[in-house]
């Protein structure tokens, strides 16, 4: 993965902890929001501060495609 520069989520862990601990304890609705969709907005929020203030292009090139701050064209 390293040689393709292919990034491996680390969200594959939360179906494996439901799998492997569903008969001891009762998931509910709050489980997607807290770690799954936490664990997303946080790794989201890392990934824009370091691609932005360590590369000279930033990441994304648009949001929602509604901007686009590319300004290679």
């Amino acid at each position: 993965m390293q040689y393709f520069r292919a990034v491996h989520p680390p969200a594959g862990a939360n179906p494996l902890v439901i799998l492997l601990t569903a008969d001891k304890i009762d998931y509910d609705f709050t489980f997607l929001l807290f770690p799954v969709l936490s664990g997303a907005v946080i790794l989201v929020a890392i990934a824009y501060i370091i691609n932005n203030l360590f590369n000279k292009k930033h990441w994304p090139i648009y949001w929602l495609a509604l901007f686009n701050n590319n300004k290679e064209s």
